[in-house]
């Protein structure tokens, strides 16, 4: 799944699973004028699995506007929708034991919501 602009994304995909735990590969870039930030991290784990499965099921169904989603190694994927269906997608990918990580955030509205609800089931 890639979300975002050629300036500003968000790219999961997911690249395995062992047991309970799921592997996901993400590479982010933040970036303006002049200037861009970027990241890869290709064994990003989600944790506590199950409840990540139940999260997202409720916020595709509209049940929930809010959603966290905590990743092993330091760092969240923060999904929030407003009343008119646009989502924000803010986002933190980091190794703890580095001290590095990448923030941004993506905006979605319309067509790209919807299909951001749709593939983000997929990726656990």
């Amino acid at each position: 799944m890639r979300i975002g602009s050629d300036d500003s994304f968000l790219y999961v995909e997911k690249v395995g699973q062992e047991g309970p735990t799921i592997t996901w590969r993400v590479a982010g870039a933040v970036g303006g004028p002049g200037w861009r930030f970027t990241a890869t991290h290709d064994r990003v784990q989600v944790d506590n699995i199950d409840e990540a499965v139940s999260r997202v099921a409720d916020f595709t169904a509209r049940k929930v506007q809010r959603i966290d989603l905590v990743l092993r190694e330091g760092g969240w994927l923060r999904i929030k929708r407003n009343p008119t269906g646009c989502i924000l997608v803010r986002y933190r990918v980091g190794q703890v034991a580095s001290g590095a990580a990448l923030e941004g955030e993506i905006g979605l509205r319309g067509e790209s919501a919807e299909a951001f609800c749709q593939q983000i089931g997929g990726l656990l």
